[in-house]
């Protein structure tokens, strides 16, 4: 189980995945105090820290698309450049940017348990240290 508390239910996280094709054949709860839409790391962050302020809630977190941790392109962060227009991604388009010549321009989002986080790269640059100097006696 993902997470301690009891009343958290992560629809297809938990070992149980409701898609088209085998929504039918699982259990999932019929009722919830809150329904997320969208396991991404916005749901996935809202249910988990609801669920340790409330444990007696029933949340329930619905994700359309399925746990990709297995899958080769999301192992590695430089493999993470082959998931866009793969299977790891919705694929979206723009309408045509009159800003940008009549441009249509790709969307990425990602197509997985974890959302966009299975695509964008999982990479992070550290800030100018003077960034940090001038933080400090703010958060200190």
């Amino acid at each position: 189980m993902l997470f301690k508390h009891s009343k958290f239910s992560l629809v297809c996280l938990i070992c149980r995945w409701v898609t088209v094709s085998n929504m039918a054949a699982i259990s999932y709860p019929l009722s919830a105090d809150f329904i997320i839409v969208g396991g991404g790391a916005a749901g996935l962050s809202f249910g988990s820290r609801l669920s340790k302020r409330c444990p007696s809630l029933d949340i329930l977190v619905l994700e359309g698309a399925p746990d990709q941790t297995s899958h080769p392109l999301t192992q590695t962060p430089e493999r993470a450049f082959a998931a866009h227009d793969s299977k790891l991604d919705w694929n979206y388009d723009s309408i045509p940017q009159k800003q940008s010549n009549d441009r249509v321009i790709h969307l990425s989002a990602g197509k997985s348990l974890s959302g966009a986080t299975a695509v964008n790269y999982g990479l992070w640059l550290r800030g100018p240290k003077n960034d940090y100097d001038r933080w400090r006696p703010i958060v200190s």
